[in-house]
């Protein structure tokens, strides 16, 4: 017998036998298997579960300065001696120049990909699909940063999203 049929066994015809209503979702029959003790997560998966929330909440985690949010934490991907890579973490505080510079380099280049996917996008749209006026964006984000700077020191929060 397969994994898959396994967990056929084990959990969903015992969930089926306990709620013989028909229809069900797999989130259901999950949280009834937890809560009855049928099933536990591999520490594997406990594991990269916990790593994936860090993440989110190290990301998330700001303080003020100056008026303005620091995220705290700041990351880099590493080579192990294995070939595999990891993301290595370091709060601003504490992080060295070298971290630092890899970290927003790093950043830096995600915010490329993601302006060059939406340029590609426009293009797409523009030459394939739009019948107006062409869709424009323009990539240099000084003004909006001199904006929201504006913003800061004035006291005006309009532009606070």
């Amino acid at each position: 017998m397969n994994y898959e049929e396994q967990l056929i066994k084990a959990l969903v015809e015992p969930y089926q036998r306990a709620n013989p209503n028909g229809e069900f979702s797999k989130q259901d029959v999950a949280a009834w298997a937890i809560h009855h003790g049928l099933w536990k997560p591999s520490m594997k998966s406990m594991v990269a579960l916990l790593s994936d929330e860090l993440s989110h909440a190290m990301q998330a985690q700001r303080r003020e300065y100056k008026g303005r949010k620091i995220r705290e934490y700041h990351c880099i991907e590493r080579t192990l001696d294995d070939g595999y890579k990891q993301l290595v973490w370091a709060h601003i505080d504490v992080a060295t120049p070298e971290f630092m510079e890899q970290s927003v380099a790093r950043r830096r280049h995600s915010l490329a990909s993601k302006a060059y996917q939406l340029h590609c996008d426009i293009l797409y749209w523009n030459e394939q699909k739009n019948n107006g006026a062409p869709l424009e964006v323009l990539f240099d984000f000084r003004d909006d940063n001199a904006d929201r700077d504006h913003e800061l020191n004035s006291g005006d929060d309009s532009l606070d999203n």
